[in-house]
């Protein structure tokens, strides 16, 4: 394991998951990780209960982001798992310590 993979691995043990149990969440929360190249205070992955096959992702996320980025991320999710829909929603500019004392 190279330096940016152990420095990943240690900033993805020390981010809060919320991840649904069920067959696509860990798959999504994985493309996810792939995609950002940035700290996440918060990641949650949830199937919509009232539509088959449908997903809402939620990073909350410490740096401030290009407005175009939620876009490009849930364009990306939705091309690369083949379900219905994939709803990303970002919430940027955070104070990660302060968020996760909450």
């Amino acid at each position: 394991m190279n330096l940016q993979e152990h420095i990943r691995k240690v900033l993805k043990e020390e981010t809060y998951f919320k991840i649904s149990d069920d067959k696509y969440s860990k798959l999504i929360k994985d493309a996810v990780l792939d995609y950002v190249n940035f700290n996440i205070c918060t990641l949650v992955v949830s199937a919509l209960e009232s539509i088959e096959d449908q997903y809402l992702v939620i990073l909350i996320v410490e740096e401030q982001l290009k407005s175009s980025y939620r876009e490009e991320l849930q364009e990306y999710l939705n091309n690369y798992i083949p379900l219905k829909a994939i709803y990303v929603s970002v919430s940027d500019g955070q104070d990660c310590q302060n968020y996760k004392k909450i």
